[in-house]
């Protein structure tokens, strides 16, 4: 649903180490709550490398227990490659970021209401509030302001069943001019393995010949745990993805993606090894397109809470290689 509606489950990582839904998994042969539509291929898209080009400086404030800020800088000399990329993270320059966790806590580790977003000089804004009604309703809200106009910008309600999730979205909305989309999502578990779902979309745009449109898109997903299969098909396409825990080092993944509307087929592989020995993390990617990335993070001792990031892109095609190097301090 877009990088500025993220999951909960993103954000409270930052204070726990294993987050959990707001509906614990009770025990016995019941399948749990699935969690949310969005997060169908979760697993294998935690595996992708965050690339970036030229140099990265973050710096992470904790306040209080509950509200820390970031100040990120980024410097490239060829910011037009960032920006035409997709592979590539497209931020540069400078920019502030605050976040906040309430009191409220719901099941083992998440807290309410949540609020974060960051800014850069140029008045581009980026917000997210999430707070929850109860243990099972969450609302979720979301925007972009750019150039003083709003884009992008999301309101969902959502409702979390012991086997089931369901939620309402509506994305960009034009009251007066009746324009917007309304996305419906249900989730449901069938048993502890497995889970399908369904997403409907309705876009009204009345400016258009073709007045309003509707999508249907089916969900799969097959976890052992250690190993999951994840699928969508809908009038679009095709999205299969396969997420495989070689060791408590090791992750590989899978993707596939077939776009009937641009008539466009993509393949790649994902992997993860973590090295605790030397407390370092290496992500990285091949594609069908022939590019090969890379990101490396290192934590830096006897420096506490620093971590240095390498990253790296190798396209054949365009014949063009990226290099990036950053670094990460915590206070």
């Amino acid at each position: 649903m877009g990088s500025s509606c993220s999951s909960i489950n993103n954000i409270s990582t930052e204070f726990k180490d294993k987050p959990s839904g707001c509906v614990p998994c009770p025990e016995g042969n019941t399948p749990g709550n699935p969690g949310t539509f969005e997060d169908i291929h979760k697993k294998f898209e935690n595996l992708n490398p965050k690339i970036f080009e030229g140099a990265r400086i973050l710096l992470k404030k904790n306040i209080s227990e509950h509200f820390y800020v970031t100040h990120t800088f980024n410097m490239n000399s060829n910011m037009k490659s960032i920006l035409l990329t997709n592979q590539f993270q497209k931020q540069y320059g400078y920019k502030f970021g605050a976040f906040y966790i309430g009191t409220k806590q719901v099941g083992n580790t998440e807290k309410y209401p949540v609020l974060y977003g960051d800014i850069n000089p140029n008045g581009h804004l980026k917000a997210t509030f999430i707070h929850t009604l109860g243990c099972r309703y969450r609302i979720k809200l979301c925007t972009n302001v750019k150039k003083s106009k709003f884009i992008n910008s999301k309101a969902s309600i959502e409702y979390r069943s012991d086997d089931f999730t369901l939620s309402v979205t509506l994305v960009d909305p034009i009251i007066f001019k009746q324009e917007g989309t309304l996305v419906l999502h249900f989730l449901q578990a069938i048993t502890s393995r497995i889970t399908l779902g369904v997403e409907i979309a309705y876009n009204a745009i009345s400016s258009s010949n073709v007045g309003s449109k509707t999508n249907i898109a089916g969900a799969f997903r097959y976890s052992t745990g250690f190993r999951t299969i994840s699928t969508t098909v809908g009038q679009a396409g095709v999205h299969i993805c396969y997420h495989q825990k070689q060791s408590d080092q090791l992750q590989m993944g899978l993707e596939f993606q077939s776009n009937i509307i641009k008539k466009l087929t993509k393949f790649r592989l994902l992997y993860k090894l973590d090295i605790p020995q030397t407390n370092s993390i290496f992500k990285g990617f091949v594609d069908s397109e022939w590019k090969i990335g890379a990101v490396f993070e290192k934590k830096l001792y006897p420096i506490p809470k620093a971590s240095l990031a390498l990253s790296g892109i190798l396209d054949h095609i365009e014949q063009t290689l990226h290099i990036g190097i950053g670094l990460i301090i915590e206070k």
